[in-house]
């Protein structure tokens, strides 16, 4: 392997994470997140230049994987290089659908992606029912802010991104400005406005197109053999292409038809010159969020024990059931991470809230709150669970100048349905 010609050499990142793990007969390789081109105390961190992400200096939310296969045979070969790995989105590229909202149960917490960071920790391994997956925890965001969000990537959820060109004319690089791409994506995703009874009617039409049949643009550039002639390099799905792309790359006169009336009106396609075979550039798995409040039953649930720093862990009253504690204490989506809170009164002095913990008197919740430069790994637990160990790091924003280092350990323990949090508690001597 020519190290120096693969993705990551081509995208240094600094404050990322690298990993590997066995599975079978392959070694999976990875990265995730990052700085790029490492740190620069003008610009990482601060909106200098724009509020931009995954460019020089700033957080990223790109990953890599690299599949170093023990058996030869033409599919493993094909893999055997750095390769992006994307989201599986499920409602477009911006709306996200989570447990906590209404949309149909199979694609709950599909579509939903960790923000850029830095300073995070992943980790793979066989945590959910024996499937290979990764866990994403903590970090800093593009701003500096500190991070306690707990994900876990499906990674045998698997769909294998190509990427795949479209010749245009009658438009250059210098002239297809975002309105016209922006058109173009909507046609895309709103089948190039041919009904369903017309997909159905007239074979080879667009069909099965929705706000998932989601393309990436890769690169746009000028065709030197077209006086005026513009190539769109874009990654999907062979799926998404299949039923969304190719027949109107393949009919004459689909794509001019789509867009009349349209700011695009005039840009034309000449089946002649297009092709229809991809390149597999990418791979796509879905990410999951761990939501932590109490009114979270289904799906991906994170909750923390009330622990004891000299017995038992707190349970509820007149029950044998472990009392929990949550980061979201709200219920609204959004971790706050006050485990315990003040006594709250009005402009009249009227008590309006009492003060009040999650954890009762004598107990403290186990959650580790926000982290970012921790170490983290896996630990098989009498060869049939394994936990993750978080160790160490900071919860302050970047911008707080306090000491907020620490070297708490805690273990996450997960089921189908809930990831646990305890802290590993050392008997002084």
């Amino acid at each position: 392997m020519e190290v120096h010609k693969t993705i990551p050499a081509n995208n240094p990142r600094a404050f990322g994470t690298f990993g590997s793990v066995s599975d079978g007969q392959e070694t999976i390789l990875f990265t995730f997140g990052g700085l790029r081109d490492g740190f620069h105390a003008t610009h990482t961190f601060k909106a200098v230049g724009g509020d931009v992400e995954s460019v020089k200096y700033q957080v990223s939310g790109e990953g890599q994987v690299y599949y170093a296969s023990q058996v030869l045979s033409t599919y493993k070969v094909e893999r055997e290089h750095w390769s992006t790995w994307r989201p599986t989105y499920s409602h477009g590229n911006v709306a996200c659908c989570n447990y906590d909202y209404s949309c149909n149960k199979p694609d709950r917490g599909i579509g939903c992606v960790p923000v850029p960071r830095a300073f995070h920790s992943t980790n793979p391994g066989h945590f959910l029912a024996g499937k290979l997956s990764m866990i994403l925890y903590g970090g800093l965001d593009r701003t500096g802010k500190a991070l306690g969000d707990l994900w876990y990537m499906d990674a045998e959820d698997q769909t294998i991104g190509k990427a795949f060109w479209i010749v245009l004319s009658n438009t250059t690089a210098e002239t297809f400005s975002q309105d016209k791409l922006d058109v173009l994506m909507t046609l895309i995703t709103t089948g190039w406005g041919v009904t369903d009874a017309q997909a159905h009617a007239l074979p080879g039409q667009p069909s099965n197109c929705d706000t998932r049949s989601i393309i990436f643009i890769l690169k746009t550039e000028n065709v030197a053999d077209l006086e005026k002639g513009l190539s769109i390099v874009f990654t999907t799905s062979e799926q998404v292409f299949q039923d969304c792309m190719r027949p109107v790359m393949s009919i004459a006169g689909a794509l001019e038809a789509a867009v009349n009336g349209s700011v695009m009106q005039g840009v034309r396609l000449d089946i002649q010159i297009q092709t229809t075979e991809g390149v597999m550039v990418d791979e796509r798995m879905p990410w999951y969020q761990f939501r932590s409040n109490e009114w979270c039953k289904e799906g991906k649930c994170a909750r923390a024990l009330c622990q004891s720093t000299t017995g038992e862990a707190e349970k509820e009253a007149n029950s044998d059931r472990y009392k929990y504690c949550y980061d979201d204490i709200n219920g609204d989506g959004t971790n706050d991470y006050s485990y315990s809170w003040s006594q709250l009164t009005n402009a009249a002095g009227t008590v309006v809230r009492a003060a009040g913990s999650q954890c009762g008197a004598d107990y403290f919740c186990a959650a580790p709150g926000k982290r970012h430069g921790q170490s983290a790994g896996s630990l098989l637990i009498e060869g049939d669970a394994t936990m993750l160990v978080v160790v160490g790091g900071e919860n302050a924003d970047w911008d707080t100048n306090s000491q907020s280092l620490t070297m708490d350990v805690h273990l996450t323990y997960f089921t189908s349905s809930f990831a646990t949090w305890a802290k590993v508690l050392v008997p002084y001597k």
